[in-house]
């Protein structure tokens, strides 16, 4: 009696709530929601919802009630239950103390609630008027959730893409392999918030990995690491694990290396992705987080693997790239490159008047070399003041060419006539000071230079490597090992 005298007050109230079943979060507040409402309309009754799986025959429970059927109580009728579910799950069914309500909306049925009494018309009607309501507001926020899901997805597809557009990007951009290394680096390590990123290839001669580019890793730290085995600050011989599978792995709260090896130990997020070329794993990206900042998740390994794809594939072509247009014996770019990439550079220096130097660089006495000690001394020679001269040079902005048997030619970009004659010096000086092996005994060499500067030198800069040329005939004339420059200085 009690109950009928405060079922309409209970009505009142849920009315005012009606609102609430769609303004829940997620699904399971929705759950829980539901459960305060049904509960609050039955009172004391004990009652419980319950979904069943028509494939594999089982019940189990939608959400706990604060006052829920006894499961004891349960098994008594669960011959009463099954008879339900597989004659009458249609409407309403009571029997003894027990009243049955399909969960369902239309054809759409998911089980039934059950209430351990036998409820009277209108209350039955109010738990399926809950129940509609239920299936309105679970629809909303499955539709919610999946317009959240398809912007996310779309987010990391937008983001995807901008990693694939990034690494498309760097083949137009880097000037050699060696510049296209560390653009790589640069994108990863920016693209997934990493504090640390190393890049690793394979040497091909001794089979092992070599570290050849970093990001965010102080001169200090790389000085001591050069120091170290790869095994002792890569993270459990990770590297290895993803040579040997081809798969990226990605670790959480594991102890950095390097904090252990100066007595205290600090927790990181690292992730190793492989290179891989035409079936051949031929390097690794490791990159890895400070302690204290966002670890690394399962996205993020996704776009890393994305990225060591496209890395890989843009790599094999600036590899065939690079074979096309360095010279094998000393590593300089080939007189056909410096055809095209002078091009570039005049066409830069015209449109935006800006500087550019020339220097060009003779071995003096090769021949000498040659004829005493050997052509394979003299191949020697070549290597050696080759590296002198890409030592001397800015890396990713000066050009270095083997320009034809002894002779070399260095583009210098935004450089005035002063500051390539900085650099002529400094390649003459470590020439001078070398000493070249010829099986037991050492060899001495000097070069000549000519230089010269656009706009300082007053003509079309088309002529820049004519003055340079003539220049270089100067310093040859005057004596060799000095340097010319046109203008003079």
């Amino acid at each position: 009696m009690e109950k009928e005298n405060t079922f309409p007050s209970l009505v009142g109230s849920f009315k005012d709530r009606f609102n609430l079943f769609f303004e829940k979060r997620n699904r399971e507040e929705l759950k829980k929601y539901f459960s305060d409402v049904i509960t609050a309309c039955l009172g004391d009754t004990p009652i419980g919802v319950f979904l069943f799986d028509s494939e594999v025959k089982t019940i189990r429970p939608f959400v706990e009630h604060a006052h829920p059927v006894k499961r004891e109580d349960f098994i008594t009728i669960s011959v009463e239950v099954k008879k339900f579910l597989t004659e009458g799950k249609e409407e309403p069914h009571q029997f003894e103390e027990w009243t049955l309500i399909p969960f369902k909306r239309g054809t759409n049925y998911k089980g039934f609630v059950m209430a351990h009494q036998v409820l009277s018309e209108s209350e039955i009607q109010l738990v399926q008027l809950l129940i509609q309501i239920w299936f309105q507001a679970n629809n909303q926020l499955e539709l919610k959730e999946n317009n959240e899901k398809l912007a996310e997805d779309l987010g990391r597809n937008l983001h995807n893409l901008s990693v694939v557009r990034s690494i498309a990007q760097l083949v137009s951009k880097a000037q050699d392999i060696e510049h296209l290394l560390g653009l790589i680096l640069k994108v990863a390590v920016t693209t997934v918030n990493a504090s640390k990123g190393l890049l690793f290839l394979e040497n091909e001669e001794s089979k092992t990995l070599e570290l050849i580019r970093t990001e965010g890793v102080s001169d200090r730290e790389l000085s001591e690491n050069k120091k170290l085995s790869i095994s002792e600050y890569i993270v459990d011989g990770i590297h290895e694990k993803v040579i040997a599978s081809e798969e990226p792995i990605l670790l959480n709260d594991v102890i950095d290396p390097a904090s252990s090896l100066q007595g205290w130990n600090s927790l990181i997020s690292v992730m190793c992705v492989p290179l891989v070329m035409k079936n051949n794993v031929f390097g690794v990206i490791y990159l890895s987080t400070k302690e204290q900042t966002p670890p690394f998740d399962h996205e993020d390994l996704n776009v890393l693997s994305i990225l060591s794809s496209h890395a890989s594939a843009v790599l094999d072509q600036a590899r065939l790239y690079t074979m096309a247009s360095t010279d094998e014996l000393t590593g300089l770019y080939t007189r056909r490159y410096y055809i095209q990439r002078i091009g570039d550079e005049y066409k830069r220096c015209t449109r935006y008047k800006r500087h550019l130097s020339m220097i060009v660089v003779d071995i003096d006495f090769f021949k000498k070399v040659n004829d005493t000690y050997g052509h394979h001394t003299g191949d020697i020679v070549l290597k050696e003041v080759a590296n002198l001269i890409k030592q001397a040079i800015r890396v990713d902005i000066d050009t270095a060419v083997r320009f034809g048997g002894e002779e070399f030619v260095v583009i210098l970009p935004e450089t005035h006539l002063r500051g390539a004659w900085q650099v002529a010096e400094r390649i003459r000086k470590w020439v001078e000071e070398a000493s070249f092996e010829c099986g037991e005994d050492k060899i001495k060499s000097t070069v000549s230079l000519g230089i010269s500067a656009y706009p300082e030198n007053g003509a079309a800069i088309e002529d820049l490597f004519n003055m340079s040329d003539s220049a270089l005939y100067r310093s040859k004339k005057a004596g060799r090992n000095q340097i010319t420059a046109i203008p003079s200085l």
